[in-house]
């Protein structure tokens, strides 16, 4: 369970219980062509729980929303930390260079080179298909378990 109260499925779902102890208002994501919500029996009849279940569309409506580009990533600075680790010791400090055609690269301190291009809003390593990164939160998510922040934010 994330700090807020959200469950993120290895999947692309996101859940959330009906009574979370967690505060956040989560953001209204657009609902997909079937019934996303349904009640689950866990217990007592009492304690039911309503789970929203959204799709990794959710997340590409994010990233199309935030401006997630070739044009956006130009540049642009940042740091990296594993997802796991609460206090997010910076593991990694980032370039994006400027556009090449549909692809852009990034250089690393601890990374290096590695080249992406944009697919299907999706940031996908040139060569390694399992490498891939969706803009979450102005933050890019990797497949690799990391999470990287921009110096300056990509979501206005």
């Amino acid at each position: 369970m994330e700090a807020d109260g959200l469950l993120r499925w290895s999947t692309g779902f996101t859940s959330q219980v009906e009574h979370s102890p967690c505060k956040h208002k989560v953001p209204e994501a657009p609902v997909t062509s079937l019934d996303d919500t349904f009640t689950v029996q866990q217990g007592p009849p009492d304690q039911n729980f309503k789970i929203i279940e959204r799709h990794v569309d959710w997340m590409h409506e994010e990233s199309s929303k935030c401006g997630l580009s070739l044009k956006n990533l130009s540049r642009r600075r940042g740091w990296s930390w594993l997802r796991t680790d609460e206090k997010k010791k910076k593991i990694d400090m980032f370039k994006f260079t400027k556009p090449h055609g549909n692809r852009i690269c990034m250089f690393g301190s601890q990374s290096r080179r590695n080249c992406f291009s944009l697919e299907q809003n999706r940031l996908q390593h040139v060569s390694y298909r399992r490498v891939y990164a969706v803009l979450f939160r102005g933050r890019l998510q990797w497949s690799t378990g990391r999470t990287s922040q921009f110096k300056k934010p990509i979501c206005s």
